[in-house]
C-alpha cells in the first residue's frame, strides 16, 4: 500500500527532474551552436592565414597588425603550441600493425580538426614521434626532402615502415 504523504512527496520532486533534463538539454544545445560558431571561425581563420612565404635571408622586423578602432587583435598561435594543446597521440614505433593504425587513424582526426596543409601535417606528425620512430622518420630524412613531402607521402612511408599488411593477412 502506496503512503499518501509518500506519493505527494515524490510527485513535486519528479517535476523538478523533469525540468533539470529539459534545462540541460537547453544548455547541450547551446554548447553544440556555440562550438559549431568555435569550428566555423577556425576554419575561417585558418583559410584567411596565406602560406608561410620562403625563408628569407635576413629576417623582417614583425609588421604592426592592422586593426579597426574597438576591435580586438588575435594573434595567430605558433602551430606547435596549437598541435600541442590538442594532446595528439605519440607513437614510439611498434611491430603491431593494430597500434600504427590506431595512431595514425588519432593523428589524422587532430590533423583534420585543424584544417593543416600537407606539409603541415607531415611537421606534426614528426613531432609526436619517439625511440624507435623517431629513428625511423631521420632516415627516411636522409633519403628525401621531407620539406616537399606530401601526407599521402607520409602515410606511405609510414605504412611501408609499421603497418605491414602482409602481417594483417595472417
Amino acid at each position: 500500500m502506496v503512503c499518501p504523504r509518500a506519493a505527494a512527496a515524490r510527485q513535486p520532486q519528479e517535476v523538478n527532474l523533469a525540468e533539470m533534463v529539459v534545462n540541460l538539454q537547453r544548455r547541450l544545445e547551446d554548447q553544440e551552436r556555440e562550438m559549431q560558431n568555435l569550428r566555423e571561425q577556425l576554419a575561417q581563420q585558418n583559410q584567411e592565414i596565406p602560406p608561410p612565404p620562403a625563408a628569407p635571408a635576413q629576417p623582417a622586423a614583425p609588421a604592426a597588425p592592422a586593426t579597426q578602432a574597438g576591435q580586438p587583435v588575435f594573434r595567430q598561435e605558433p602551430l606547435y603550441e596549437r598541435f600541442r594543446r590538442m594532446k595528439p597521440p605519440e607513437f614510439e614505433g611498434s611491430t603491431n600493425p593494430l597500434e600504427a593504425e590506431e595512431w595514425l587513424t588519432s593523428l589524422q582526426i587532430v590533423l583534420n580538426f585543424m584544417n593543416l596543409t600537407d606539409q603541415e601535417k607531415v611537421f606534426c606528425a614528426s613531432y609526436v614521434m619517439k625511440n624507435d620512430a623517431r629513428y625511423w622518420w631521420e632516415t627516411v630524412q636522409m633519403r628525401r626532402n621531407v620539406l616537399e613531402m606530401t601526407w599521402n607521402d607520409f602515410i606511405q612511408e609510414f605504412n611501408d615502415k609499421f603497418y605491414n599488411r602482409m602481417a594483417m593477412k595472417a
